[in-house]
């Protein structure tokens, strides 16, 4: 039997709704009792935590560090860049003018795995 299709929308208002009883009721519980998999309710309420911090990423620090070619550059050759580095050293290169949207939700799927 196929899995029945649910928009966002739909997973977000149980999210919500298990939010709302997570100290009496176990996330397996409440899936089991909406006929939902657990495993697909587990990744939902993964993804809107992964959606909700890239909506406040624009809150980080941001540290501007100007570099230095080792060899001599035009104007036009010269580009300004954005870096973000995770905990654990891996390092991302943005240009100038990246929308701070894809760069949140880029960052944050790498570092959950996914």
């Amino acid at each position: 039997m196929a899995a029945k299709k649910r928009s966002s929308r739909w997973w977000k208002k149980r999210c919500d709704e298990w939010e709302a009883v997570r100290d009496s009721v176990t996330a397996r519980e409440f899936s089991e009792t909406w006929g939902i998999n657990p495993q697909t309710f587990s990744w939902w309420r993964h993804e809107f935590r992964c959606r909700e911090r890239a909506r406040d990423a624009s809150l980080v620090p941001v540290e501007v560090v100007e570099t230095r070619p080792s060899e001599p550059v035009t104007m036009e050759a010269t580009e300004r860049w954005l870096e973000a580095e995770l905990p654990d050293g891996i390092k991302f290169r943005f240009t100038e003018g990246t929308k701070a949207d894809y760069v949140a939700q880029l960052v944050c799927r790498v570092h959950r795995g996914g």
